[in-house]
């Protein structure tokens, strides 16, 4: 009898290891290995990441601006600030981050970094009280915006403010000013979870792909006018350096316990016998 259970014990370890071979690289993992951030640092409060949105006046589509006042030297207090423009939360788009897009930020502690992508043309502008303007109209409202919004009784953020100008650039990329991938995030929680993401802006010339709504079943495509959409590409909770996906097939689960099964069933009717 003992050595029927050493022989079973086996089995289940052997087949516990079957999935093992079916755990491929996360290919998505090289590419964000390889990219230089353009800005990264640490968001140490949720009061730390901002959302500018303009009223109907200012903007009949209320695209809105993303605001990250970062701390790049780890000494707790804010040094950076970036600002991303266009980003919507639409439901329907592929990919939609859930991640990025979060209404309410959990937690204390986040480390943030943000990338042009180079094929897009688009650049950084670092906007100052001084330079301000010196830009169009349009970003200077989204300017404007960012400095409303940080000088909220809720932010109270005194190391960013000389007086009643912002000490540090507000570094603004519009997303909206290309269509398809113009960007990628990254983010590293508290708690080891780091998730991968890219920009993609859709509009007429990029439109999402077309669907069909519960009152309208004929297809149509989406947006008339530019917005960007924050995807996800990938999730860990593993360690950093290594990253990867494991595919665990429901095929491999069968194999396993009918391997099992039969040989389980194939020693215990040859005891039988011998008896």
């Amino acid at each position: 009898m003992l050595r029927l259970s050493k022989i079973m014990c086996s089995i289940i370890i052997f087949s516990l290891m079957v999935p093992m071979f079916f755990i491929t690289p996360n290919l998505q993992a090289g590419l964000y290995d390889e990219i230089e951030w353009a800005y990264t640092g640490v968001r140490h409060y949720p009061k730390h990441r901002q959302i500018a949105i303009p009223s109907l006046i200012e903007d009949p589509f209320r695209i809105r601006t993303f605001v990250y006042a970062l701390d790049q030297t780890d000494d707790g207090l804010v040094d950076i600030i970036v600002a991303l423009y266009g980003i919507q939360s639409i439901r329907n788009a592929p990919s939609f981050s859930d991640f990025f897009e979060e209404t309410k930020v959990q937690g204390n502690g986040g480390n943030y970094s943000f990338a042009i992508n180079e094929a897009s043309g688009l650049e950084w502008k670092d906007i100052t009280p001084a330079n301000v303007g010196t830009f169009d109209n349009k970003t200077q409202d989204i300017y404007d915006q960012i400095v409303d919004k940080l000088d909220s009784p809720l932010v109270t953020l005194p190391e960013i403010w000389t007086g009643s100008d912002l000490r540090f650039p507000v570094h603004l990329v519009d997303f909206t000013l290309v269509v398809g991938p113009v960007g990628f995030w990254q983010i590293i929680y508290e708690d080891g979870t780091l998730v991968n993401g890219n920009f993609t802006t859709y509009g007429p010339e990029n439109p999402l792909p077309a669907f069909t709504n519960e009152r309208n079943t004929t297809a149509y495509e989406w947006p008339f006018y530019n917005l960007t959409v924050a995807e996800n590409v990938e999730r860990s909770s593993l360690p950093r350096t290594h990253s990867f996906s494991v595919g665990f097939p429901f095929l491999s689960v069968i194999i396993s316990f009918s391997t099992i099964i039969a040989i389980y069933t194939l020693v215990y009717t040859k005891r039988r016998r011998k008896r």
